[in-house]
């Protein structure tokens, strides 16, 4: 038997509301596209994947312009005393290759490679710059704990690391 409270309800001809009743599901505009469209999260396993190998692309991008802007001898001879233009150099190098890709495709080529996207989590669009910005702002903050950042998208309901919620973007399959 369940109990029943009596509380005057808007629109409600019988005056009762069921108090164990489950609470009504949220607002369409407070879901995020995803659980709106029915589209499904990208695992932990698959974005870790996607960044590892731009990881690697960016490893190998940064040895070529290295090689080419420095030159062979300039690693051989004053590879232990980098200048602060050195250090800017190689920063920028991962700045722009992950905000370039996010702002123009929506993904990095690593997550090209597994259908994966990143889009804003309320209109499911392509993230604006200030969206790419910040969720590069997340992944600093993600390397500066050791990545206490990235424990979220191992939830299986919604898995949104610091920088996604920054951002306001999510990851889903293509």
């Amino acid at each position: 038997m369940k109990v029943r409270e009596s509380i005057p309800t808007l629109g409600r001809e019988s005056g009762f509301v069921d108090v164990y009743a489950r609470a009504p599901l949220p607002n369409a505009e407070l879901r995020t596209f995803a659980e709106r469209q029915g589209t499904e999260y990208a695992s932990a396993g698959m974005r870790v994947l996607s960044v590892a190998f731009d990881l690697i692309v960016i490893g190998v991008a940064t040895m070529l312009f290295v090689l080419i802007a420095y030159g062979q001898t300039w690693l051989i001879y004053h590879g232990s005393d980098p200048t602060i233009d050195f250090y800017l150099s190689i920063g920028l190098i991962p700045l722009v290759y992950f905000v370039g890709f996010w702002f123009a495709l929506g993904a990095t080529p690593g997550k090209l490679l597994l259908n994966l996207r990143i889009v804003d989590a309320q209109t499911g669009q392509l993230p604006d710059l200030l969206q790419c910005l910040l969720r590069t702002v997340g992944y600093v903050l993600n390397a500066l704990t050791l990545g206490l950042g990235m424990i979220g998208i191992y939830n299986l309901r919604k898995p949104f690391g610091w920088h996604d919620r920054l951002s306001g973007t999510l990851v889903i399959k293509q």
